[in-house]
């Protein structure tokens, strides 16, 4: 699942920890979700406000346009991966840099949609005391072959 390497924790206070942990805790959770095809639950997981800006792919803003996403992903077995890197907290708000690793397999066969290693640059808010994704952008680490 992840791999949290909270850089900058040697200095963190016992709260800040404890709200990393609770972080990476949520993002296993969406990552638990995604994998089950739970996308109801995957959109529970975010904030009612919430945005997100997909490389290659037009803005998705609220929870609507979440589920019309995770609804096209209906003909595929879902594989993800987040290998968190890095995660800062201040108050309620919290930025997560990670690596997004995705496997799409056709439910009807055919060649699987392999995504590795990209930047996922993610703003999670606590909301109602528990942590939510409410933003999101993700972006290529490296050149992708061409299909």
């Amino acid at each position: 699942m992840t791999a949290p390497r909270a850089r900058g924790s040697e200095s963190a206070s016992p709260s800040d920890a404890k709200d990393r942990e609770e972080i990476v805790a949520a993002i296993d959770a969406f990552t638990r979700a995604l994998n089950s095809a739970d996308y109801e639950g995957v959109v529970a997981m975010m904030t009612d406000d919430a945005r997100f800006w997909p490389v290659d792919s037009p803005e998705m803003a609220g929870k609507e346009r979440a589920r019309a996403a995770y609804a096209a992903l209906e003909g595929y077995r879902v594989e993800a991966r987040f290998d968190v890197d890095e995660v800062l907290v201040s108050g309620d708000l919290a930025v997560v840099l990670a690596l997004e690793n995705f496997r799409l397999e056709p439910k009807s066969g055919g060649k699987p949609i392999e995504i590795r290693n990209r930047r996922a640059f993610s703003i999670w808010r606590r909301d109602g005391g528990v942590w939510k994704s409410a933003r999101g952008m993700t972006n290529w680490a490296a050149p992708q072959p061409k299909s």
